[in-house]
């Protein structure tokens, strides 16, 4: 199999990194996987002692379309980001039932990431402000 090659789209930062000395800087690298197109793949990058430890982490099986990443000032290990989930829910007709048509939402949500052990949560959807479905 052809392995991944990815390139890198954003890179978000330890608020702490600049007040802090640079031992155990961390910086998180959202990568665009060239041979899908999707962005679904995080790079963790540490310095230790001037030398790079990096972890990848792939969110393709919770999330699609992951933009906008930033680290937590509390926790290094804890991102928050936008995203859409990659399993979308099944769409029903609108609550108010006054339209026949499919009611959408308006597609990212707000998850909170942990690298721990690559969880995601939810944590806020513009669509469920508005009474609709994801997606």
């Amino acid at each position: 199999s052809t392995q991944p090659s990815y390139l890198p789209i954003y890179v978000a930062c330890n608020p702490t990194n600049i007040a802090a000395s640079f031992s155990f800087a961390t910086c998180t690298i959202l990568n665009r996987d060239l041979l899908s197109g999707e962005n679904t793949v995080m790079h963790r990058v540490t310095l230790v002692r001037d030398e790079p430890i990096v972890k990848k982490h792939d969110f393709s099986s919770w999330l699609a379309d992951i933009s906008l990443v930033e680290q937590d000032r509390s926790d290094r290990l804890r991102l928050w980001a936008a995203a859409r989930q990659s399993i979308m829910p099944k769409l029903t007709i609108g609550f108010d039932n006054r339209h026949n048509c499919t009611v959408t939402g308006y597609g990212h949500s707000l998850f909170r990431i942990n690298l721990r052990d690559d969880s995601v949560a939810l944590a806020w959807s513009p669509s469920h402000e508005e009474y609709m479905t994801e997606g």
